[in-house]
Parts: C-alpha cells; structure tokens; sequence
C-alpha cells in the first residue's frame, strides 16, 4: 500500500492513462525531491493531440555568452530528462508512456526552496 507522501514512482516503460495524469505525477514528484521542470519537445499529431513530449530539470544545458558581462544562469548542466510517448500503434487505450528517464541531477535538491506557481500552466 502506498501512502500519501510517498513520491510517486517513475521508470522506463510506466504507462498512464492520459497525458494530464502523466504531467501531474512528474510534477509532483519534482516537487518532493526539490527541482523545477520545463516542458520542451513537442510533437503533435495532425489532430493536434500529443504524440511525445519532453520534460527536463530547469537547470538543463549550459549557458555560453556572447558578451564580457558578469551573468548569472539556471542553466548548470543537468541532464536530468524525461521522454514520455503516446505510440499510435499497438495502442488502443491510448496510454501514454515513459520512454526515456534519466534520473540523474548534476546540482543538489532541496523541496524546501520549490516554489509551484498557483497560476501555472498544464498543457491539455
């Protein structure tokens, strides 16, 4: 039995039954363990539904300036990602599932600092 603290599990192969559903159990497990996610890759089928999507940590890349100033950056490197897919076929409930994680960050994780906006934006 799981409680209701507990973080929600992630692995390669987990499906879930709509995109929602898989938008809201990352998120919330970046919540618990202390990281802000950015929702990048999209691709879209001709009815305009999700076909795949990619979700990756906010500190993802490495920032190269153009100019001497002084800067400061999210961008540290962290190659913590997800891939999640909706295959077209061999699917008839339509589930939608993770394809990819790499479950590794390259900064250190505090969900004492994690700050969700109320106002924040889950695609549909």
């Amino acid at each position: 039995m799981q409680q209701e603290n507990s973080e929600p599990v992630l692995y390669q192969g987990k499906a879930f039954t709509a995109w929602k559903q898989a938008f809201e159990t990352i998120e919330s497990r970046a919540k618990q363990q202390g990281f802000n996610i950015i929702y990048s890759r999209v691709e879209k089928k001709s009815d305009g539904t999700f076909r795949r999507h990619t979700a990756q940590c906010e500190h993802h890349g490495n920032y190269v300036t153009k100019s001497n100033k002084e800067t400061i950056t999210k961008c540290l490197g962290c190659a913590w990602h997800i891939n999640l897919s909706e295959p077209t076929s061999k699917n008839p409930f339509k589930y939608v599932y993770i394809t990819t994680l790499h479950d590794i960050h390259s900064h250190n994780l505090n969900p004492n600092i994690i700050q969700f906006g109320d106002n924040k934006y889950i695609p549909p």
